[in-house]
């Protein structure tokens, strides 16, 4: 990581509580389960051989792509992130990235919501629009490190 990128990692894990940081490092990288008969991971991102790290993200996935990112997963429809845009594809299993809930140059939270029953399920994809005076505003009071590359790469905001 860069000396920004580091900054601002640190500077992220000073916000959390110190109570609260052994229950969070405790967190599973990927939660499995089964609804209704239908077998789901939810995950952030296909992780390296390490198993400390992530794949290297591929911006146009295909379902072949996906196919060896989440190779050793057992789930019907796999639901991830990581990196920004939509997607919805299927290959060994259904692939879905909401995209991001709030990192877009239009202030619009994307999200997805999943019904299911009897071994299939139904999944919606929905679009609230926010008002970021208050995010904008909050990156300068908390003196955010690395806000302007964070305001421009991920909001495609280039003032603050």
């Amino acid at each position: 990581m860069s000396e920004g990128e580091v900054a601002h990692q640190r500077w992220v894990h000073d916000q959390l509580d110190p109570s609260l940081r052994r229950v969070v490092g405790e967190w599973p990288y990927a939660i499995h389960d089964a609804f209704a008969g239908v077998r789901v991971t939810f995950t952030h991102y296909g992780r390296d051989a390490s198993g400390r790290g992530f794949m290297p993200i591929v911006p146009e996935p295909r379902s072949s792509d996906l196919d060896a990112i989440f190779g050793q997963d057992q789930a019907d429809l796999i639901c991830y992130g990581h990196h920004h845009p939509a997607s919805d594809l299927t290959g060994r299993a259904r692939y879905v990235n909401p995209g991001a809930l709030g990192c877009s140059p239009t202030a619009m939270a994307r999200f997805l919501t999943v019904a299911f029953a009897d071994g299939a399920y139904v999944l919606e994809r929905h679009a609230v629009p926010y008002d970021p005076t208050d995010l904008v505003r909050q990156f300068e009071e908390r003196d955010v490190p690395e806000r302007a590359f964070i305001r421009a790469a991920f909001f495609g905001w280039t003032r603050g």
